[in-house]
C-alpha cells in the first residue's frame, strides 16, 4: 500500500496519465492509501472531473478517506477571498451555459 511520500508523489504523477486505466489504477491506490495521501488532495480534486468514471469515482472515495480538511491552507490549492464585510469565504458563481 502506498504510504511514502515518494509513492504519493509518483501515483499522483500517474493521475496524468494518457491511460485512464493506470489514472484508475492510482485514484485506487491513493484511496487505499487514506490519510497518508494527503499530499495528493488537489490532484485528486482535479481527477474528480476525468473523463473517466471510475477515475472519477476513485478520487472522489480517496478524498472522502482523506477526513475532513485541515484547519490550515493545504498546499497548492486556491485561496478563497475572504468578504471585507463579514470575513465569510466568497462563493465563486456557478457558470451558466
Amino acid at each position: 500500500m502506498a504510504g511514502d511520500r515518494d509513492d504519493i508523489d509518483a501515483l499522483v504523477a500517474r493521475l496524468q496519465a494518457s491511460d485512464a486505466a493506470v489514472r484508475m489504477d492510482a485514484a485506487e491506490r491513493l484511496c487505499r492509501a487514506g490519510p497518508a495521501a494527503v499530499a495528493a488532495a488537489v490532484a485528486l480534486a482535479r481527477a474528480c472531473a476525468d473523463t473517466d468514471d471510475q477515475v472519477r469515482e476513485w478520487s472522489a472515495a480517496a478524498l472522502e478517506e482523506l477526513g475532513p480538511p485541515p484547519d490550515h491552507p493545504i498546499r497548492g490549492w486556491p485561496a478563497w477571498p475572504a468578504r471585507p464585510s463579514t470575513g465569510a469565504a466568497e462563493p465563486r458563481p456557478i457558470p451558466r451555459r
